[in-house]
């Protein structure tokens, strides 16, 4: 009409692309004008995803230089190292049980040589942890940052859930808008893994020194039924028990300003059948409306998701 004129019109399609997944991370946390970009010395050293249970980290590198308490970080830089440290000794302790368990079998005289070096070997390991404690105080910060001692990053973790909105990123080239399907959401928060870690050492340290009474108890087996709610395992923890079980998968960050992240979006968000911006496209390769302006009102005054069936 006069009154609301048609000042452009585009045509619709949408991308082909081979990506299987493309996901829109959110920083609720983060103003809008300071982005994790390598322009700002902020973008992400390392990011992790584990598929199974749909969880997301990265790594975001903290200005040890400005507005930072040094004496914390250097106390939960350190004990998140030890802490990866015992995990590591734990892993190999575990594939070494195995071994040890079949060497006792072969005789006590070489289980006990082999616990009287374990024993010394921890002994001179817990002696080099209390000398590198007492030099932390006194190590220089940079020194220090450079040993990995001071906590200088800060880890942002999200769940992927299920994306029943059904969103498009849109991007308009000349007289086109090209439409790629998102496959979730994520608002990535700040995650304090160094407060869990000291918690957990320190009731560990708690628990050690109280001690362990043996009280004599009565047990009551009994059986419950396979169908029985109670004795099956809530949701909610059948999915931390996975989350716990599986292992990171590493992912590789790559700047929104790198030559290979316009390259990447390229490929994905202008790609055709055709190829990546491609002209001349036939009529019967782009979006064709097929709703009436009277069913599109209709569906707008009902609330309901605009779905028109075939036919």
């Amino acid at each position: 009409t006069d009154e609301d004129p048609v000042v452009q019109s585009y045509d619709i399609q949408i991308t082909t692309s081979q990506l299987r997944d493309l996901y829109i991370f959110q920083y609720p946390v983060r103003p809008r004008e300071q982005p994790y970009t390598k322009a700002r010395n902020a973008c992400p050293i390392e990011g992790r995803f584990k598929p199974k249970s749909g969880l997301v980290e990265i790594d975001i590198p903290v200005n040890v230089g400005a507005n930072y308490d040094e004496e914390k970080g250097r106390v939960w830089g350190d004990m998140m190292r030890k802490a990866e440290k015992e995990a590591g000794k734990a892993q190999s302790g575990n594939g070494g049980g195995a071994g040890g368990r079949g060497g006792s079998a072969g005789g006590a005289g070489a289980g006990a040589g082999a616990g009287g070096k374990k024993r010394k070997v921890s002994q001179a390991e817990d002696e080099e942890d209390k000398e590198e404690e007492e030099d932390l105080m006194y190590m220089d910060l940079a020194a220090a940052v450079k040993a990995g001692r001071i906590l200088n990053r800060q880890t942002l973790g999200s769940k992927i859930q299920p994306d029943g909105t059904k969103y498009m990123a849109g991007v308009f080239k000349d007289e086109k808008l090209y439409l790629t399907p998102i496959t979730s959401t994520l608002q990535l928060r700040p995650q304090f893994h160094h407060i869990d870690t000291q918690i957990d050492r320190e009731r560990a340290a708690n628990k050690a020194l109280q001690p362990v009474k043996q009280e004599a108890r009565a047990i009551q087996l009994s059986v419950k039924n396979t169908e029985d709610p109670s004795s099956q395992l809530s949701s909610s923890m059948k999915a931390m028990r996975m989350a716990e079980e599986e292992n990171w998968t590493k992912l590789h960050w790559v700047d929104q300003d790198c030559e290979d992240a316009w390259l990447v979006y390229e490929g994905v968000c202008l790609t055709g059948e055709g190829g990546a911006g491609e002209e001349g496209k036939s009529e019967d390769e782009l979006l064709k409306c097929v709703t009436a302006k009277k069913e599109y009102v209709e569906w707008l005054s009902a609330g309901k998701p605009i779905v028109k069936k075939e036919g």
